[in-house]
């Protein structure tokens, strides 16, 4: 007994709630360690000062074997935090670097593969059609239009200004000659 009332026991007992609060902030330092969301950081943040204050208020105010459960759980968990993540967060790191090398090769490999198609392309465009053919060309779909637009059928319909006065298709021989008077 140190005193008037106050034992080693009431010392522990204060002491409970005290290290369950510190081994819990621990444990979720070490598991948020290698989390680097920037979204997230702020509400991370507050959780890692939140809970362990809940944890101490929670910790007076119940038995003290919960506390005791608190502690032995935290360490427990840095524990496994500790080690997993020394091992797995290498592993993880690893392997997402290989499947990224993967992808990046696979997609050099596309481009290319579509640059040649395109080259090809462009070749073959170019063999096919020399300049004069071109504007041969050109001047046959020039003659064509002009020729399809004498014998457009809104011409056959038209009445002065009005383009379809008779109507698109209008033929004034669509009946041919049997026409009655």
């Amino acid at each position: 007994m140190l005193k008037d009332g106050i034992t080693w026991s009431a010392i522990g007992l204060l002491l409970i709630p005290i290290i369950s609060a510190a081994m819990q902030f621990v444990t979720m330092k070490i598991s948020m360690k290698g989390q680097s969301n920037s979204s997230a950081a702020a509400t991370n943040k507050s959780m890692m000062l939140m809970m362990p204050l809940f944890s101490l208020w929670i910790g007076f105010t119940l038995p003290a074997a919960l506390g005791v459960y608190w502690i032995s759980q935290s360490v427990f968990s840095a524990i496994q935090e500790f080690f997993m993540g020394k091992f797995y967060n290498k592993k993880l790191e690893e392997e997402e670097e290989a499947r990224y090398q993967a992808r990046q090769a696979d997609r050099q490999k596309r481009m290319e593969e579509g640059r040649k198609r395109q080259e090809e392309i462009r070749q073959q465009g170019a063999q096919k059609q020399s300049l004069k053919e071109k504007r041969k060309a050109a001047q046959e779909a020039k003659a064509q239009k002009a020729k399809k637009a004498a014998t457009s059928t809104t011409e056959a319909g038209r009445v002065g200004d009005r383009p379809y006065a008779r109507g698109r298709s209008y033929k004034a021989d669509r009946y041919g000659e049997s026409e009655t008077k």
